[in-house]
């Protein structure tokens, strides 16, 4: 047997780690686009149903996947009364029903003659049951069509990853670029609604208020200048959402201790101040900038809660009764972050959401994005405005009078810091913290690669550093140490980088070698020795 050879035993150890490492890989490029092997698989099998629902009336119809998968996923009934909207290069709208049959109308007076024809069996008096499901992006992009479309009219929206949200606003027909720039108000909850301009913020909205809520990862802040400048990275305290004093300086001047957590914090905001007011301390204001600045740099979401007070939660007021965020226990029971938000705004009425279109294109928050909320019907955010009318004023009073009494501390309204979806995708994809996904990709390739090249890149490596024997070493302890330093530089370091140039060449330039290794391998283990 020839097994003792080293050249053969560097080949046999050469080829079984190449074999794990590019399983590896593969495992990591799947992670990478967002979907493992299990994945896949049920994807493929959602492909099959839905070829198999192609197979129907809307098989020839040329309609998008996402709508079409929306519309299988009805109920029979519905189906039949329910219209798939297209649009066309010019702007015209085409109406799709159930059985296939397509119409496309430009005017107003053609909508109600297509719906006519495509849903006979619903009468002048039950139009208003007709649903019309539509892309995201045909709504955003073509908004005369969409304003065409029959007032009374159940419009839903499709993403492009088959999420659905119902349409709760009509647009007007656009007539000026400025109206063309109003955003669409859809609902993507009882009490949660999206004010989004483009199919993109939509979705990242959406994906925010649909993220999981996790109680151990909420930090329910109270601002106090005699508390600690940094808090503990594992929360303190008493009940499921205690809360803890910080020092409002030191959190803008450190929040690594909370990364990766999320930051609740509350008081009045005014332009880009937040005041607040603490135990028995006069009323003091910190900049948002500052605050949001800071989330960014260390990693945390930041929920500030415009609040109608500056007290803080927590202190004490001179009934002595404890302030608290009204809605908190709900809050804390919810299973979404979107229900948190909703539970804290209480039931003043349903929370509209948005994306600052401020912060859009500023390349120092691609990892981050800043959403707006306030309750409809409501004031605006900055709560503390002076002036208004008489009556303003005296509603006002007495809100925040009697709040005071019992305590509470109403939210108004949300500003909030969060990270991106992509970015929070990007993260769960690396297997090393703090390294970019795409470059522990890369390096794992080019390991890889240098697997394959092993012999030309140890030819490279004794050529730049020549092993030396042991006679010429003091003693085995020297020997070993500079065997040990030469593995620590070749194996993570030489090896990525010249099996980068070596992996190809090895490839491109022996093939004959590569083909035939495991019949040589095979050979040497069974010829007699």
């Amino acid at each position: 047997m020839t097994t003792n050879n080293p050249s053969t035993r560097s080949v046999l150890a050469r080829l079984g780690t190449a074999v794990a490492l590019c399983i590896a890989a593969i495992t990591l490029s799947d992670t990478r686009s967002d979907a493992g092997m299990l994945d896949k698989l049920l994807r493929g099998a959602g492909d099959l149903a839905e070829s198999g629902a192609k197979r129907g009336p809307l098989a020839d119809a040329d309609l998008p996947t996402s709508l079409t998968r929306s519309f299988a996923a009805l109920p029979e009934p519905e189906r039949a009364r329910t219209l798939i909207a297209t649009t066309t290069p010019e702007g015209h709208v085409r109406l799709t029903n159930a059985d296939g049959t397509a119409v496309t109308a430009g005017a107003e007076s053609e909508i109600g003659a297509a719906l006519t024809y495509l849903l006979p069996q619903a009468s002048e008096k039950a139009r208003g049951a007709v649903a019309i499901h539509m892309q995201a992006g045909d709504a955003f992009a073509h908004r005369e069509a969409l304003a065409l479309l029959p007032e009374d009219a159940r419009i839903t929206l499709v993403g492009e990853d088959g999420n659905t949200h119902r349409l709760i606003e009509r647009p007007a027909r656009p007539r000026s670029v400025d109206a063309a720039a109003e955003p669409l108000r859809l609902r993507l909850g009882d009490r949660l609604i999206v004010a989004a301009h483009t199919p993109k913020d939509l979705r990242e909205v959406a994906w925010q208020a649909r993220r999981a809520f996790n109680p151990a990862n909420i930090r329910l802040l109270s601002f106090d200048d005699d508390a600690a400048r940094r808090l503990p990275s594992v929360r303190v305290g008493d009940g499921r959402l205690p809360v803890e004093p910080v020092n409002p300086f030191g959190l803008v001047d450190d929040m690594r201790s909370l990364r990766g957590q999320t930051v609740v914090i509350s008081g009045e905001i005014t332009d880009d101040l937040l005041a607040f007011t603490a135990r028995g301390s006069a009323r003091q204001t910190v900049s948002l900038t500052d605050l949001r600045t800071a989330a960014r740099r260390d990693d945390v979401n930041l929920v500030v809660l415009a609040a109608d007070t500056p007290r803080q939660p927590g202190t004490r007021n001179l009934v002595w009764q404890r302030a608290a965020l009204d809605g908190i226990d709900e809050a804390t029971a919810a299973a979404s972050l979107g229900d948190f938000w909703s539970a804290l705004a209480g039931p003043r009425g349903a929370l509209e959401l948005s994306i600052d279109r401020s912060a859009v294109g500023d390349t120092r928050q691609n990892h981050h994005v800043r959403l707006t909320a306030r309750t409809v019907n409501d004031a605006p955010l900055s709560v503390t405005d002076e002036g208004g009318s008489f009556l303003q004023l005296t509603e006002r009073f007495v809100t925040e009078l009697v709040s005071t009494a019992a305590g509470e501390i109403v939210t108004r309204g949300i500003d909030a810091t969060m990270r991106s979806e992509a970015y929070d995708r990007e993260l769960a994809r690396r297997l090393v913290p703090g390294i970019p996904s795409d470059i522990q990709i890369i390096y794992l390739l080019a390991g890889i690669a240098g697997l394959i090249g092993l012999p030309t890149v140890t030819r490279w490596w004794r050529r730049l550093w020549p092993l030396a024997p042991s006679p010429t070493f003091a003693s085995t302890l020297g020997y070993l140490a500079n065997r040990l330093l030469r593995a620590v530089l070749f194996w993570p370091l030489f090896l990525p980088l010249a099996g980068i140039f070596a992996g190809p060449y090895q490839l491109i330039a022996r093939p004959f070698e590569v083909l035939t290794l495991p019949f040589v391998l095979l050979w040497r283990r069974l010829r007699p020795a």
